[in-house]
């Protein structure tokens, strides 16, 4: 059996870090729709099995490959000379490329997108008093 890339171990931590992260979407998804609240059923609705299979196909593992190629190069010199693991430093890695980059751009987006909804019920309202 051939060894697992150390690259690889980024990756994964990312992923299982995202099942820990968003379990209680996850467990909405897993109920019966008879199971569900009104407000978890409007979740569904609104797409939220879509904004979970985009998150773990394409914006954890693009995060998780900026990492590997922007901060790895510069960190695993360093921390392998100091006798930690490459398992170890690739998969702490994982998680902050989970936790900084995706989580932070995802709040902005979300910021930005009800700030924008805001403007737009904001002009919707101030047509109507005309």
């Amino acid at each position: 059996m051939a060894p697992i890339p150390s690259s690889l171990y980024i990756f994964v931590s990312a992923e299982l870090l995202f099942l820990l992260v968003r379990s209680s979407e996850i467990q909405v998804l897993a109920k019966a729709q008879s199971q569900r609240t009104q407000a978890e059923q409007g979740r569904v609705a609104r797409g939220l099995v879509r904004s979970l299979v985009l998150e773990s196909v394409l914006f954890v593992p693009v995060s998780a490959g900026l990492a590997l190629l922007t901060v790895a190069p510069l960190l695993s010199n360093r921390v392998l000379s100091a006798g930690v693991p490459e398992y170890a430093c690739y998969s702490f890695l994982g998680l902050a490329s989970y936790g900084f980059p995706f989580a932070t751009i995802r709040h902005l987006v979300t910021r930005i997108a009800l700030k924008t909804l805001a403007e737009f019920a904001d002009i919707a309202s101030n047509n109507e008093k005309r």
